[in-house]
């Protein structure tokens, strides 16, 4: 059975209609047949828990080679399970399935499995318990754990973090991006000060800043409302971008950049992105110290582009590490007084096992890691990520960082991405972090969108909710916290809950 998963490979037929239980157990003995076919064993070197985890994720990754939507359709029409909700106990599910299938049809049951696999009940126990240990204990009322930024004023004022936890924070995240040292060290002893007041465990996360790809110098001299100087750019229009901004002020539109030695690695045909993906751009021509860009989507009335604006490289496969050497001196910080390592701009195993090296092995705290998905490389190599992460005795999890991923999966994409990150490392019983813009509104004016409250509801799925700074930010941790209490009664992780229907008061 060819792993083609552009066609489908099971269908409605004759049989079905006259003899639907036949027809879908011959069905899926197919898709058992095929799931087994995955030979590759987890380590030895695992753990047993890991192990357990590790062989789930490829059996799982296997049964999602195929397209089996109309296959699904007959399970559902007999009641029974369509494996859209087995993802972290997928083979336990199909022989459940092929069980009640045989005693329908009136067939020896087979009790006897090759191997032993995670049912519900056992995956559960796993996802909680490697949530448990990257991310502490939970809170009584509630499953989610709540992740908050903290804002650079917070190591003045005690205060901002003490409202924090008093509101239900269980870990707090500092971007190694902003500040320095001293002021990590000021946020990291107001955080332990005020865990201890409220008899709670709150973790310490800090973000590694990654490989920086920003803009770094734009050519004219036009100046936006505040003094900034930007380039104006329309569709159409030509831009260099560069390693060295022309001499020329009145010549070509340019742009220069950091990092420009993956100026080689940059092809003709593919797509770059300005500003969060604000400006569109493809790649025209190229040369040894510069590309030719045209503009292809940008505002009817032109775009202003400013120097430190993001710029996304989704086609491209860029020869720069996930670690810089400036991560490197930040690890150290990090290991010896935080919690858990946000490894931002993951991509491959090269870049994890980097990391590990990385890391003192003498250390009696293991740090947790968290990857963070915010590129096409990094989410087409996930189930690659996650059983490399599993080689490691450190506590492991995932970051959905929609905002990059958002411009390099594309937003038509990032929709089912982010649902599909779910269920890749639910398989894998890892915990999962919902990031990037919740409550964004609230957070900073005060007042939540319509949207980004359904988005809540979706992050429900996850196993950890992260919220951005902001001046209303103690506003938006009561709202997600009151928010998550309500919800859980109609959300458990990928399950739907139904309490008994009841009028808004």
């Amino acid at each position: 059975m060819p792993p083609d998963r552009h066609r489908r490979l099971f269908s409605v037929n004759t049989n079905m209609i006259t003899n639907p239980v036949s027809s879908i157990a011959e069905q899926l003995e197919d898709v058992l047949a095929y799931v087994e076919s995955e030979k590759e064993k987890a380590p030895d070197i695992l753990a047993v828990d890991k192990r357990l985890s590790a062989k789930n994720l490829r059996n799982y990754m296997k049964f999602r080679e195929l397209d089996i939507a109309e296959f699904q359709a007959g399970l559902g029409s007999l009641g029974l399970s369509r494996f859209a909700r087995a993802e972290g106990h997928i083979l336990h599910s199909i022989y459940q399935v092929r069980s009640i299938l045989r005693k329908l049809n009136n067939e020896e049951l087979i009790t006897e499995f090759k191997e032993q696999h995670p049912d519900p009940d056992e995956a559960l126990q796993l996802l909680t318990h490697n949530t448990y240990r990257l991310l502490g204990p939970r809170m009584p009322e509630r499953r989610m754990m709540i992740m908050a930024t903290l804002p650079s004023e917070s190591a003045e004022d005690a205060g901002i973090i003490e409202k924090l936890v008093a509101g239900g924070m269980n870990c707090a995240r500092i971007n190694c991006a902003h500040d320095n040292p001293e002021t990590w060290l000021k946020m990291i002893d107001h955080v332990r000060t005020a865990a201890a007041h409220h008899d709670r465990t709150v973790k310490i996360a800090m973000d590694l800043g990654g490989p920086k790809l920003r803009t770094t110098g734009v050519s004219g001299t036009l100046l936006d409302k505040k003094g900034n100087k930007c380039l104006l750019l329309f569709p159409e229009d030509k831009l260099l971008l560069t390693a060295n901004l022309p001499a020329n002020e009145e010549g070509d539109k340019a742009v220069s950049m950091s990092l420009p030695s993956i100026l080689q690695d940059i092809k003709p045909g593919e797509r770059i992105f300005f500003d969060d993906g604000k400006i569109e751009c493809v790649v025209r021509e190229k040369q040894s110290d510069q590309v030719e860009l045209c503009v292809i989507r940008c505002k009817p009335q032109g775009s202003r582009l400013r120097i430190d604006k993001g710029i996304n490289f989704p086609d491209s496969e860029l020869s720069i590490s996930g670690l810089t050497e400036q991560d490197k001196i930040d690890l150290r910080f990090i290991v010896k007084h935080a919690d858990i390592v946000n490894f931002s701009f993951v991509n491959t195993i090269e870049d994890l096992k980097e990391l590990f090296h990385q890391m003192p092995v003498n250390q009696t705290k293991l740090p947790g890691v968290i990857l963070k998905i915010e590129t096409k490389r990094a989410y087409n190599n996930l189930s690659s990520l996650l059983l490399e992460s599993m080689r490691y005795p450190n506590p492991a999890g995932v970051m959905i960082a929609r905002g990059d991923l958002a411009v390099e999966a594309g937003w038509e994409n990032i929709g089912y991405i982010q649902r599909e990150i779910l269920r890749i490392c639910t398989a894998a019983h890892t915990p999962i972090v919902w990031a990037t813009q919740v409550l964004e509104n609230l957070a900073k004016k005060g007042t939540p969108s319509r949207s980004e409250v359904t988005d809540i509801v979706q992050s429900m799925k996850a196993d950890c909710v992260m919220l951005n700074k902001g001046p209303f930010v103690n506003d938006a941790l009561v709202f997600l916290n009151n928010f998550l209490i309500r919800g859980e009664e109609f959300q458990q992780k990928n399950k739907s809950m139904l309490p008994s229907l009841r009028e808004l008061i």
